[in-house]
Formats: structure tokens, C-alpha cells, sequence
């Protein structure tokens, strides 16, 4: 990033640049980066369909696809840690000891 003063009174300014590196992270692994059409990306928890937000669920990105596009169609809704069943409310205790 390279800025030069605008409007300045002071004449040495005016001929001064100000050089700026700047370090842009990427994206989380649980994020998704979704790039517009200028080339920006921006990164997005991914989104999936309102089923998926009631009870013991959570919305991830598939990992076999890598597009940057968040779509509820194409994200995976899971269940949490410690809960199973196709709603996501049964206790998982494990395996018996």
C-alpha cells in the first residue's frame, strides 16, 4: 500500500510516500471464502437451511468441495458432540466399557 499526502502546506510532505505492508490472513478452516466479482474475498460461517439451526446441530462446509460459494444446499448440517439420532437428540455416551 503505498500513500502520498494529498493536500499538504508543508512542500517536503508533498513529495513524500508512505509505504505500508499490510498481511492479509486467510480464511479459517471452518470458514468459507467467497470471492466477489472484484476479486475480494470476503469469510463466511457457512449457512444452511433453517432445520439445521433447532436443536443439538451445527452447519459446516462440506470438505469435498472446494468452491467458494455458501450455499445452504451444499453445506452439511451435523450433529454437536455427545448427541446422535436424525434430529440430533439422542445422548451419545459412547462405547460401553
Amino acid at each position: 500500500l503505498k500513500i502520498k499526502a494529498k493536500n499538504n502546506t508543508l512542500n517536503i510532505l508533498k513529495e513524500t510516500y508512505l509505504n505500508i505492508k499490510l498481511k492479509i490472513n486467510d480464511c479459517s478452516r471452518d470458514s468459507i471464502k467467497v470471492i466477489d466479482s472484484n476479486n475480494f474475498y470476503t469469510c463466511e460461517l457457512p449457512n444452511c437451511n433453517d432445520n439445521c439451526l433447532i436443536g443439538n446441530k451445527k452447519c459446516i462446509k462440506p470438505e469435498n468441495i472446494h468452491m467458494n460459494v455458501n450455499d445452504p444446499n451444499i453445506n452439511v448440517c451435523v450433529c454437536l458432540a455427545g448427541y446422535t439420532g436424525n434430529d440430533c437428540l439422542t445422548l451419545d455416551y459412547g462405547p460401553e466399557k
